[in-house]
């Protein structure tokens, strides 16, 4: 039984930034600006601007969402991966595991950026 913490997900955006995990910067690159295109819904019809894109809204974000319901009860665990600012500088991953509905759980995870964040920007 392993599980995935923040300190992996950011080691893993670092060394996707810095070439230490043996992809050359080009593909890097793909990966990155794939990421930057994030759109507002998913293929599936899921919100994806919780989190990062809605709390940093002021800053350019290459993100990864992700979301999983009824994870050891009714709860709902969002995750807002990516990577923040001018020149892909900041490294942000916020995880949030809450007892409600999905659209509540979505907006605690971007008031958390939001609170830490205020006016949208680092």
């Amino acid at each position: 039984n392993t599980t995935t913490s923040a300190r992996d997900l950011v080691r893993y955006y670092d060394m996707l930034l810095s070439g230490g995990g043996g992809l050359p910067p080009a593909q890097a690159n793909i990966i990155v600006n794939n990421l930057a295109q994030s759109t507002a819904n998913g293929i599936d019809g899921y919100p994806q601007r919780f989190g990062i894109p809605d709390g940093l809204y002021g800053e350019p974000v290459a993100v990864k969402q992700g979301w999983m319901c009824c994870w050891n009860g009714p709860n709902w665990m969002h995750l807002s991966t990516g990577i923040v600012g001018p020149e892909r500088r900041y490294l942000m991953v916020v995880y949030s595991l809450q007892p409600a509905d999905d659209a509540t759980a979505r907006a605690t995870i971007t008031q958390a950026v939001k609170t830490t964040f205020p006016g949208g920007k680092i």
